[in-house]
């Protein structure tokens, strides 16, 4: 076995001891976090290369992110090791939620537009800049709108939705 740990942050709710969790055809370990190591998860990558394994854990922390609405931070680690090695704590920019009833299984997106509508999700969740996170938000309303000129309005019909709307956004 070869397995890639990656330290996480996260206000999500997260296991307060050693987890495996489902999430389609793979199964992960997660760590929690203690006075020496951050919270962290773990993949068995025998079989596929480090890339895949990370888009997996990636895709992962996009679901759990989606699923607690609060930002999942990776901040990956290493490979190689033949069992999880825990991950050397990182500095906490927010809360952390330890929980005894973390599910077995976390749902797995499969539809390609809404893998990648809830990774540009996660990314505004976890950025600290408003206009970056806007930024993210907008991008998941640009894969489902229909992009094209509109000449009845005389502009882009996601322009002209954004516009109609923004003041009615509220933080």
């Amino acid at each position: 076995m070869k397995w890639l740990n990656c330290g996480i942050t996260t206000q999500a709710i997260w296991p307060q001891e050693k987890k495996e969790v489902k999430y389609g055809e793979h199964t992960f370990i997660l760590l929690p976090l203690t006075k020496k190591h951050s919270a962290s998860i773990h993949i068995n990558v025998q079989g596929i290369n480090n890339v895949e394994g990370m888009t997996l854990i990636n895709r992962f922390l996009s679901a759990l992110g989606w699923k607690d609405n609060q930002p999942a931070i990776n901040h990956y680690g290493s490979s190689g090791n033949p069992i999880p090695v825990p991950v050397q704590k990182y500095r906490i920019p927010y809360g952390y939620s330890p929980s005894q009833y973390f599910p077995d299984e976390i749902f797995e997106i499969t539809n390609k537009k809404a893998k990648l509508a809830i990774s540009l999700y996660r990314e505004g969740k976890s950025l600290n800049s408003i206009p970056f996170q806007f930024l993210s938000y907008f991008k998941i309303l640009n894969i489902f709108w229909n992009d094209k000129f509109n000449k009845k309005i005389g502009e882009n019909d996601l322009v002209h939705g954004v516009k109609k709307n923004i003041k009615t956004l509220k933080r």
